[in-house]
């Protein structure tokens, strides 16, 4: 990866309790994960990947992110919050996410809301954050921005998705696609692209974040994966991800009661599928990862965590099948 990764405390093994906070055994004597700290942690992933730009606002121009997305802004598309068209220099922040790792650590899974209103899987071609300001204050767009994300294999299938927050606070991108229809597959000297536009208006609300995905089809018999984490790990201090075997996304279990056992429903029965288990205690990351076949019935238990860095945990997700 062309970013920085944060790193956190690391604790040796000598410093820990003998008691592994994170293990079954865990009792109010032994600290709990940290909502606040696993918080901080996707908030200073998010920071460490944004890339700063300077355009002139009359002018326009072209930004171009490390991983090839590619934003043509034309001259006089910003305005400020009164709706003048702002001159002078405009400081652009752009973040790209194209593989699993950088969605599970930036904490952008690939959930969105289908037509039942029900949480389902998003097959991602990538995502993008896209901000501009002037001297500290937001600025918004009075006409679109082009915009390329480079693909290596291309879909058809791809719309355009705005990231939303769900009852839990969670991130989850909205099933109304927003102006598909100009989602095409480009090529040019340099490669393969998926080409849209950016506004920045759905509904009347400003949004900066993009996925430009399709919803997970499969016509097998399906089941609700349920999986308990240690003692004391529940869904506002613990994340639980999951990846189903040969697909770019990251899909996400979600903690409806706050009883530490995690659930997706929904998932066809006989899948392999590896789950990424996340939390934070003590200002050290403890990860699991657990690779398992769907099995209806079935309550998938996580005994231990263990100490992982954020770099190793990024090549240890984009390393599985």
């Amino acid at each position: 990866m062309s970013w920085a990764l944060l790193g956190m405390v690391f604790l040796t093994a000598c410093q820990k309790e003998d008691v592994d906070p994170n293990s079954g055994n865990n009792t109010n004597n032994n600290p709990v994960p940290s909502a606040t700290a696993l918080n901080q942690l996707f908030d200073q992933q998010r920071a460490a990947m944004k890339q700063s730009f300077t355009i002139d606002a009359a002018q326009g121009g072209t930004v171009v992110g490390m991983q090839g997305t590619k934003f043509r802004i034309p001259p006089s598309t910003f305005v400020d919050q009164a709706g003048n068209v702002v001159t002078g220099n405009v400081s652009i922040k752009i973040i790209e996410i194209y593989d699993r790792g950088s969605m599970v650590l930036a904490n952008m899974p690939t959930m969105g809301k289908n037509s039942q209103g029900e949480n389902a899987l998003l097959i991602s071609g990538g995502e993008y954050y896209f901000e501009a300001t002037q001297n500290g204050s937001k600025l918004s767009v009075n006409q679109s921005i082009d915009v390329w994300m480079p693909t290596d294999n291309p879909s058809q299938e791809m719309d355009l998705f705005v990231a939303t927050t769900n009852d839990q606070g969670n991130s989850v991108w909205d099933s109304a696609p927003i102006d598909s229809s100009n989602v095409v597959v480009t090529e040019d000297s340099t490669g393969m692209y998926y080409y849209s536009q950016y506004d920045g208006i759905y509904q009347g609300v400003e949004y900066n974040w993009i996925n430009c995905d399709y919803f997970y089809g499969n016509s097998d018999p399906k089941m609700d994966l349920k999986v308990k984490l240690p003692a004391g790990s529940t869904g506002e201090n613990s994340k639980l991800f999951i990846v189903i075997e040969g697909l770019n996304a990251i899909g996400e279990l979600y903690d409806w009661d706050q009883d530490g056992i995690f659930e997706f429903n929904n998932i066809p029965i006989g899948l392999k599928v590896h789950l990424i288990a996340l939390n934070v205690v003590d200002d050290v990351l403890y990860h699991k990862l657990l690779s398992i076949t769907t099995t209806e019935g079935e309550l998938v238990t996580i005994e231990e965590m263990e100490i992982m860095t954020q770099q190793e945990l990024l090549n240890l997700i984009n390393n599985l099948p």
